[in-house]
């Protein structure tokens, strides 16, 4: 199992409590998939308000399964991908005046 820092784009508040435990709900698994050959990759996002969560679930999805297929392809392993993104929760802008 491969744990990876939180997803590019997650907009973080400044308060130190708050992006640590944002941090902790948001990130990526991969794990070999537990029913035969290939990969089962899990991203977990926090969003900034603001932002429509199933747009953004798709959008994620998409993109780390092409570049999931791309890399395995690339290093000769054309193995079957699954993408399961979840959004666990929207917090506020963090506004600075």
């Amino acid at each position: 199992m491969v744990v990876a820092e939180p997803v590019g784009g997650v907009r973080l508040p400044s308060a130190e409590t708050t992006a640590e435990r944002i941090q902790s709900e948001a990130g990526v698994r991969t794990d070999r998939a537990p029913d035969g050959p290939g990969w089962h990759i899990e991203v977990c996002c926090v969003l900034a308000e603001g932002h429509r969560a199933l747009d953004t679930a798709r959008n994620v999805h998409n993109q780390v399964r092409a570049a999931v297929i791309s890399h395995l392809a690339a290093h000769g392993a054309p193995e079957a991908a699954t993408v399961t993104v979840t959004v666990a929760r929207i917090v506020a802008r963090h506004h600075t005046a």
